[in-house]
């Protein structure tokens, strides 16, 4: 694994070896620098893979909801955008249905499903009629993100590369930073 440092020199070398000089970017004129684009860009290129089918296995954790009353609270770093791929151990029968499905239909009693809005975490169990309980499942989460330029960067190698590739747009001005946020 890469650490904070070698990916943020990377970055840099591709801004400067490449189109115009990093140095001359309007990015750096306003002192936005590399590091506040890293976070924006890890984001972006794991939203990027959620939607399209990318591989995201290598960041599968363990999640535990609360929910109370069929309804619970999504941690923060879960990639909302792989939820629907969750996996529930132990629930071998647990269906997606989006917010609207969920919150009007009355679903198959032999089924549990789940939905989830802005943050909020939608579970029914089958045959439960206002469940109460912890919820776990494995999904895709973004990983903790570095302080320190010693530490390493929590995501596969491949992903590290889109990022750095995504990073360096930005910085020779290519992609406005606007592009990345809220993905």
């Amino acid at each position: 694994m890469a650490t904070y440092r070698e990916v943020i020199d990377r970055v840099q070398q591709l801004s400067v070896g490449i189109a115009q000089d990093a140095h001359q970017s309007a990015l750096i004129d306003s002192e936005m620098t590399a590091e506040v684009v890293f976070p924006h860009a890890v984001r972006y290129a794991l939203v990027r893979r959620a939607r399209t089918g990318g591989d995201l296995s290598d960041l599968m954790t363990e999640q535990i909801i609360s929910v109370a009353n069929n309804e619970g609270v999504l941690p923060e770093e879960i990639l909302k955008d792989a939820l629907k791929r969750a996996i529930f151990p132990g629930k071998p029968m647990v269906c997606y249905a989006t917010h609207a499905d969920f919150s009007r239909f009355r679903f198959s009693k032999q089924l549990d499903y789940f939905s989830y809005f802005g943050d909020k975490f939608f579970y029914s169990a089958a045959g439960v009629p206002n469940y109460t309980g912890n919820v776990s499942l494995y999904t895709a989460a973004i990983p903790e993100m570095p302080t320190d330029e010693e530490d390493e960067v929590l995501l596969p190698a491949v992903i590290v590369e889109e990022v750095i590739l995504i990073m360096a747009a930005v910085l020779r001005g290519e992609t406005p930073l606007s592009a990345l946020m809220d993905k």
